[in-house]
């Protein structure tokens, strides 16, 4: 049974991440310039950012990284401090960056997109543990959900603007993609965004403006739909101490008076049980703190 687990209210919920070693879950509101968390005792802490924040990721105990607007920021959780990383040359027009998660070359891989003028700017980029930058992908409209089987063999990731979900061939030791291939293309008015992935290498999407998550096999097989009450889910997280709840997060930008009447918890964070647990999303370590 789906749940409702937060009276947040996020105007762009997204990136959320399981941190297994305190059993609580870290999501972004892009929009509102929050990093939010809930922990397994229902509590909930708020950090306000200086810019939008588009995903982030676990470091240590007391760190997260970030995908700021600015640039690649380790956060301190104590003083809430960010510590700016490596530096980027921004494409033309790319206004921020979007989604993103911790590789299984522990690398910080994220994703940027335009939200004007520009919609082919985008590019996927990770930053290794000495903060060195590497561009892996360019001419990206909407860079988006990224995820990797358990195996750390194969990575997917999302053009949402393209409305299609590409695999690659993914190299564990030096974070090197080959032979990419188109995993599924979505049609109609539904745009694919965050995913994660399961045990099995199946690939859960968020569909946005599809009041659902699907379920695709590792073949690209739609196996499943989960119907939520919100026409924007943004992504979903495997995370739990069985790996085996899906968190999905949702958003309530641009919606009309008419459809936030009809789903007035747009925006809130979900979570439903599922039958094969998640891939877990590790750490990124050995980088500068915040002070």
């Amino acid at each position: 049974m789906l749940k409702k687990l937060t009276n947040l209210t996020c105007t762009l919920g997204e990136g959320p991440v399981w941190d297994y070693q305190k059993n609580k879950l870290w999501w972004v509101d892009i929009k509102q310039k929050k990093i939010l968390s809930l922990s397994d005792a229902n509590e909930v802490e708020v950090i306000n950012c200086p810019g939008q924040v588009g995903c982030l990721g676990l470091l240590d105990e007391n760190h997260l990284i970030v995908a700021e607007e600015t640039g690649i920021y380790t956060v301190n959780l104590q003083t809430h401090n960010f510590n700016r990383l490596g530096e980027i040359s921004p494409e033309q027009g790319t206004v921020r960056y979007n989604d993103g998660k911790i590789g299984p070359d522990g690398r910080f891989w994220f994703g940027s997109l335009d939200d004007s003028t520009f919609p082919d700017t985008g590019c996927l980029y990770s930053i290794d543990v000495d903060g060195k930058v590497k561009k892996h992908l360019e001419k990206i409209r909407c860079s988006n959900g990224i995820g990797w089987t358990d195996d750390g063999n194969r990575m997917f990731f999302t053009d949402s603007k393209q409305r299609m979900i590409w695999s690659f061939d993914f190299n564990k030791t030096d974070g090197n993609i080959s032979n990419k291939a188109l995993f599924v293309e979505i049609s109609g008015d539904q745009v694919p965004d965050g995913l994660a992935v399961d045990l099995e290498g199946n690939v859960w999407s968020a569909m946005w403006d599809g009041w659902c998550i699907v379920k695709f096999n590792p073949n690209g097989r739609e196996l499943e739909r989960v119907s939520v009450p919100v026409p924007r889910p943004t992504s979903c997280a495997f995370g739990g101490r069985d790996m085996k709840t899906l968190f999905i997060t949702s958003a309530r930008m641009d919606l009309n008076q008419q459809i936030l009447a009809d789903a007035p918890d747009s925006g809130e964070l979900f979570s439903i049980k599922v039958d094969i647990p998640g891939v877990p999303v590790g750490s990124f370590k050995h980088l500068p703190r915040a002070d």
